[in-house]
């Protein structure tokens, strides 16, 4: 009797334990087909024209992206190699920077093009959101920059 009980009860409580985490699987699957998706641009609430001119936008930059952001990775792995040489060549080093900045100045208007353009597809209550949400955001990633810097030098202190 005792031998049954301490195989019997491990076992039921592993049974126990898998149908609770079913259940809790279900819930949330169910909560993803109620919850609508949520877009970056939701808080504009655009009609249905405008949703399709934004995701065409968005495809267009993201086209024009891509093939940008290898290059960046690929001229930053050279200029990786390039400084761990053991004699480096300064301006080789400096030429592959100047490189570098050049793509991420063209990726930073490709960036500006698109907000030009989605702009112009907005009435002037959604304009005045889509600003302030601008502005927003890129004080709140200064603050996220400035708490990042922080914790660096703490981290380099301790």
């Amino acid at each position: 009797m005792m031998k049954t009980r301490r195989i019997l009860s491990p076992v039921l409580l592993l049974l126990f334990l898998l149908g609770s985490t079913q259940i809790f699987a279900q819930a949330k699957s169910a909560d993803k087909v109620t919850t609508p998706k949520k877009t970056p641009l939701m808080y504009l609430q655009l009609d249905e024209n405008q949703q399709e001119q934004a995701k065409t936008f968005f495809t267009e930059m993201q086209k024009e992206m891509t093939p940008l952001r290898l290059d960046i990775q690929e001229k930053t792995v050279a200029l990786d190699k390039l400084m761990i040489v053991d004699e480096p060549n300064e301006k080789a080093i400096f030429a592959q920077v100047d490189e570098i900045s050049g793509i991420k100045s063209e990726m930073q208007k490709i960036r500006i093009m698109h907000k030009l353009k989605l702009r112009s597809i907005l009435d002037e209550d959604q304009r005045v959101r889509f600003d302030a949400h601008s502005i927003h955001m890129k004080t709140k990633k200064a603050k996220m920059s400035k708490k990042t810097k922080a914790n660096k030098k703490s981290q380099k202190k301790a």
